[in-house]
């Protein structure tokens, strides 16, 4: 019987050990795949239980959406409304600082001049939010994420945002998931004018930053609005 009892608590700790050990980033996988009446889609295997945001980039548009894998870690999602003439590239990232990409195939057909905006549905897993900070109506100095957050600013603006910006900083450590406008609603709120917005992933820890530029500064004469920079560290 003690020998039974022995065998059993080994069978115990060797099924633990097997069920903690850490997805290793090699076995991670993305592929683009071809569903019947779904259209393109993005398949993904040996993702782990956490969390994964999936961006997708094609013609104009750059949006994503946050997912949990099966149990067995694979998710798929299809991108209804993409045209694979515009160029499709879709990237995958993890809270723990992995990602993967992959791109459309190279064809030789014009990309279409009116291309409506694309969408992302989750077909395998299921989607879950992810948790965000939002700039809004005011501008800080500094700003901390973990990895796993987004990043969501929003600058008012009809025909173009009143000040535009661009990554600074350590490369890679944000990646930049979703852009757009959105449109005047009737709230009193900041976000409820018109405006343009953007998303990024904190994707690894580090330093890194968002430069804003005045559109004013493109006009003749050119406005005397300096760039600034918000400074965003990265934490895991």
């Amino acid at each position: 019987m003690k020998y039974v009892r022995t065998l059993c608590c080994l069978a115990v700790l060797l099924f633990s050990a097997v069920t903690a050990a850490p997805v290793s980033a090699a076995t991670r996988s993305l592929s683009l795949v071809s569903l019947a009446g779904k259209g393109v889609g993005v398949h993904g295997a040996g993702w782990g239980h956490g969390r994964v945001v999936l961006s997708l980039q094609t013609g104009p548009w750059v949006l994503a959406v946050s997912l949990r894998p099966t149990a067995t870690g694979t998710f798929t999602v299809t991108a209804p409304g993409v045209n694979l003439c515009a160029g499709v590239v879709l990237v995958a990232h993890d809270t723990h600082g992995h990602g993967k990409k992959v791109h459309g195939p190279p064809l030789g057909c014009a990309s279409p001049a009116d291309y409506p905006r694309p969408r992302l549905q989750v077909t395998l897993g299921k989607r879950v939010a992810s948790p965000t900070v939002r700039i809004l109506d005011a501008h800080p100095a500094s700003i901390t994420l973990h990895v796993g957050d987004v990043l969501y600013l929003w600058e008012p603006g009809t025909t173009a945002p009143f000040f535009s910006p661009r990554e600074s900083g350590t490369p890679g450590v944000l990646q930049l998931i979703a852009q757009g406008q959105t449109t005047a609603k009737p709230c009193a709120e900041a976000e409820c004018a018109a405006g343009f917005y953007w998303k990024w992933l904190a994707v690894k820890t580090g330093d890194s930053g968002i430069e804003l530029s005045a559109a004013c500064r493109q006009s003749k004469p050119p406005c005397m609005l300096p760039d600034f920079v918000i400074r965003v560290q990265v934490v895991p």
